[in-house]
């Protein structure tokens, strides 16, 4: 099994890698095969950046820019412009870097995004550098532990042929890494605005939200995660979207909140 699983994740880089090499075969099969599910999010991003002729986003949390990502066909078929940033440093140089060696309408930044100019702690697995160990790191440390206590991290090492410590806890790992705000970041690469705020940070989407200055920035869309955040959480945050006119659309682990203008302008 745990060999099966090391060639499944040589396959994943060599994959991002050749994705990389040929962007115009994924553009053309994008454009021209991909079919959208009616009542997803696809559905939603589709309806609101079809019509426009620069669609502008930034994505918090992008890993390798390929796998469950919900932006990377978008790009493809209808070149979107934008900003993805991913904190892990292994992660950004080895994988998303390969995905996205060839857009040039792509800026790759390896930061985190927060409410300020700061640095944080990043908590993540240090038994695995596989795709699905990556995909746990975050700022919140209790919804990386989590994980471990309902046995998804157990399940995941065993595949992998990797023994977990006495104290599971013991495999998180912390580092301190740079954050950038939204307005430094679009400020930097001269993003005119921002049509999508793209959202996965294991259990941080609230504390980005809630740290937007709606007075001066209105994202069209923000598509965040809704499974790590906690009841109170999710009520506050669906009251602060509300109350700035956004509408929100719900779905099994994520929501969208689309701004009102964003609707009008359609």
């Amino acid at each position: 099994m745990a060999v099966l699983f090391r060639i499944k994740e040589q396959l994943r880089t060599f994959r991002a890698f050749l994705i990389g090499r040929d962007p115009f075969l994924l553009k053309s099969y994008y454009k021209l095969r991909f079919r959208i599910r009616p009542g997803s999010m696809d559905e939603i991003f589709d309806r609101y950046s079809r019509k426009k002729k620069d669609f502008y986003f930034i994505q918090a949390g992008g890993n390798d820019g390929f796998m469950n990502d919900p932006v990377f066909r978008f790009i493809k078929k209808y070149g979107w412009k934008g900003i993805i940033t991913e904190p892990q440093k292994e992660v950004f140089e080895r994988r998303l870097k390969k995905t996205y060696r060839n857009a040039p309408n792509v800026i790759l930044e390896n930061i985190a995004i927060s409410g300020k100019d700061e640095k944080k702690t990043l908590y993540k697995l240090g038994i695995s550098r596989a795709r699905w160990a990556t995909g746990l790191a975050g700022f919140r440390k209790d919804t990386l532990i989590k994980q471990i206590e309902i046995n998804y991290v157990a399940r995941k090492a065993k595949k992998e042929g990797i023994r977990l410590p006495e104290n599971p806890e013991d495999c998180i790992v912390s580092e301190e890494i740079r954050c950038l705000s939204l307005p430094t970041l679009m400020k930097r690469h001269g993003l005119p605005r921002l049509d999508l705020l793209q959202l996965d940070t294991e259990g941080y989407d609230f504390e980005i939200i809630r740290g937007i200055d709606f007075s001066h920035l209105t994202p069209g869309m923000i598509s965040f995660e809704t499974e790590h955040l906690k009841p109170e959480e999710l009520q506050a945050c669906e009251a602060l979207l509300g109350k700035h006119h956004y509408r929100i659309c719900k779905f099994k682990r994520d929501a969208i909140a689309i701004h009102a203008s964003m609707e009008e302008s359609n």
